[in-house]
């Protein structure tokens, strides 16, 4: 019986452990959804320029900062929209900033912006529940036997001893919480800067209010992944 208890805490830790494991790997940020202009006919070996708009100069620079290094990485020449241009050049219109781009000799130019953020409450209702937390051993009553007979032999064996073992509980209560769930739209657009027409469109969800160098990192790896994935960086 102890042996079995002692079983059932261990399977209970190991579900605990997965549990948690599959929690922490949640997705913190998200493509929901992508599109792919299948008529154009982007260049060859293009130069892509990476632009992300916001007021949050450092959070910018580290995402243009990834994007940048995940081209790099498929052999792809990208450039950082803020190794060029002053920090204002996204409050440019759109005949400026093609001439602009054209000036630089960028061939594509992939544009990223927070364009929604959502929270919202809910309650999460307290729980109750019933812990085991060891086993203590009851010693075995001849008396409680119907046999009576059983009375004379254990007499008789005095020295052994039978014993039971029986679970010890626990009530642990967890009180009822609020949470916030956040939900952040990013939209991230390619654009082909000869012609101009829209190459490919992106729309990523996160579920963290203040990004982290890990989500941002993410978020660059799922859209630069994305576009290399429908063939828009022929080499």
């Amino acid at each position: 019986m102890k042996t079995k208890f002692n079983i059932n805490i261990v399977v209970l830790a190991l579900i605990s452990a997965v549990a948690l494991t599959f929690t922490s790997c949640a997705p913190q940020i998200e493509l929901s959804s992508s599109w792919t202009n299948k008529q154009a006919k982007p260049k060859g070996s293009p130069k892509v320029m990476v632009m992300v708009m916001g007021k949050d100069l450092a959070v910018r620079q580290l995402v243009e900062q990834y994007m940048v290094e995940e081209f790099k990485k498929g052999g792809h020449n990208a450039i950082a929209a803020l190794d060029i241009f002053k920090p204002d050049v996204q409050k440019y219109d759109s005949v400026t900033m093609v001439s602009l781009l054209r000036q630089n000799n960028i061939d594509m130019l992939l544009t990223n912006a927070v364009v929604n953020v959502t929270e919202q409450e809910r309650y999460v209702p307290g729980t109750t529940e019933y812990v085991a937390v060891g086993t203590y051993a009851t010693p075995y009553n001849p008396y409680y036997s119907h046999n009576y007979n059983n009375f004379y032999s254990n007499y008789n064996n005095y020295n052994y001893v039978s014993m039971n073992y029986a679970t010890q509980y626990e009530t642990h209560t967890t009180p009822g919480y609020t949470v916030t769930d956040v939900e952040v739209i990013i939209e991230s657009n390619l654009y082909d800067v000869s012609v101009p027409e829209l190459l490919w469109f992106g729309q990523s969800k996160a579920y963290q209010k203040e990004p982290t160098t890990e989500i941002l990192n993410a978020f660059a790896k799922i859209v630069v992944g994305d576009i290399t994935k429908n063939n828009l960086l022929v080499k």
